[in-house]
């Protein structure tokens, strides 16, 4: 009977040796893993966070727009683009994003701002495409989430491309 009980003694401790062995090479990985070119899951999180797209309203795109402060960037496909679009806007469709992304948008320049926009506040390329610009370490991105719509209803201008 002692046998058995020395057994299962050895059983537990060994459990919790590699139980302790497993926390400490977690931790130990955590740590070492920013000086070898990776990020902490702590960083990570915290990079993203700080790097997520901001929103801005219509009013300030405007403003950005007739102060020329930003890159407008259309994420809708290229039919809804050319049917009409804000003035100076890019058209990178956010279907861009399954393929060739980054050529796709390799004409815009990094150190602009970034505004992305599409159909209204319903539609979600505009932040797919934002999040992908972020991704590609585009450090200034913002979304519109009104979109088009709300910026024809505002009485924003619109350019139509034949």
């Amino acid at each position: 009977m002692a046998n058995w009980k020395w057994k299962g003694i050895r059983a537990g401790l060994q459990a919790f040796g590699l139980l302790l062995l497993a926390v400490i090479l977690a931790y130990a990985s955590d740590m070492v893993r920013p000086y070898f070119g990776g990020q902490s899951l702590h960083n990570s999180v915290e990079s993203a966070k700080s790097n997520a797209p901001r929103q801005l309203t219509i009013e300030e795109a405007k403003r950005l727009l007739d102060e020329h402060q930003a890159i407008f960037v259309d994420a809708r496909s290229s039919e809804e683009f050319s049917q009409g679009h804000i003035p100076t806007a890019m058209n990178v469709p956010q279907e861009a994003i399954y393929g060739d992304f980054e050529a796709a948008v390799s004409n815009i320049p990094k150190s602009n701002l970034i505004l992305v926009y599409c159909s209204d506040a319903a539609c979600s390329k505009s932040h797919e495409v934002a999040e992908g610009l972020v991704f590609l370490e585009f450090p200034n991105v913002a979304v519109m989430p009104d979109g088009m719509t709300g910026w024809i209803h505002s009485g924003g201008d619109v350019e139509v491309t034949q």
